[in-house]
């Protein structure tokens, strides 16, 4: 999973030890008269946090269309200390006031885990300025991309996956091809199991082009 490249930037090195724990991914379709699908990411007990189970839903204005209208996740109860999403900052009281106690600031790091934290869509869109919306635009594309990934990519061929068959199609040579000139060279639910060792093996597949989002 970690060679995707859709996924590798997006997984940490600490990312790579709670993905572990993980069991098995599935992916099925909404019902009730909504169209999109949803994840569950089924983990085994881990120091990390207590959800057995973390879900990505993702609702479609027009499934065929690919259009975005909201996606949604699970708030993951991290165990104390454990939060892979964050760090805590400490700033020291000043020597000369001894009374002022220490400053606690906490901020966002890179993490897989902020998958099940989608962009947050504003109720009035107006509020937002030109590069603020494009802003939201590329996150919310960039979810939904891994998303279809995991939907499209990862799910169906879990097994190549962990034998390392999945390869990219460019990877592949047509043999008839000839050589170029070297002077012009650089021109419903399905289910899968993910075994641990899922997480170490691998090949790059083709991105899937980005959808159309909604932001409403």
């Amino acid at each position: 999973m970690r060679n995707h490249e859709a996924l590798k930037d997006a997984i940490t090195e600490r990312d790579a030890e709670a993905l572990s724990y993980l069991d098995d991914v599935r992916v099925g379709k909404l019902g009730g008269g909504d169209e999109g699908f949803f994840l569950t990411f089924h983990f085994s007990q881990n120091p990390f946090f207590s959800n057995k189970i973390l879900q990505k839903t993702y609702v479609m204005v027009d499934e065929d269309e690919s259009i975005l209208d909201e996606a949604r996740g699970t708030d993951i109860e991290w165990k104390k200390g454990m939060d892979l999403t964050t760090k805590v900052m400490k700033r020291k009281a000043k020597k000369a006031c001894p009374s002022r106690k220490a400053q606690i600031k906490v901020e966002k790091v890179p993490s897989f885990f902020h998958f099940f934290s989608p962009p947050d869509v504003p109720e009035d869109e107006d509020e937002l300025d030109e590069e603020e919306a494009e802003e939201l635009q590329d996150a919310m594309e960039a979810d939904f991309e891994m998303g279809l990934v995991f939907r499209y990519k990862i799910v169906p061929h879990a097994v190549d996956w962990f034998t390392g068959d999945a390869v990219d199609e460019e990877d592949w040579e047509d043999e008839n091809d000839e050589p170029e000139d070297s002077t012009e060279a650089g021109k419903g639910e399905e289910t899968t199991d993910v075994a641990q060792g899922f997480m170490a093996k691998g090949a790059n597949s083709e991105n899937t082009d980005p959808p159309e989002c909604k932001q409403s």
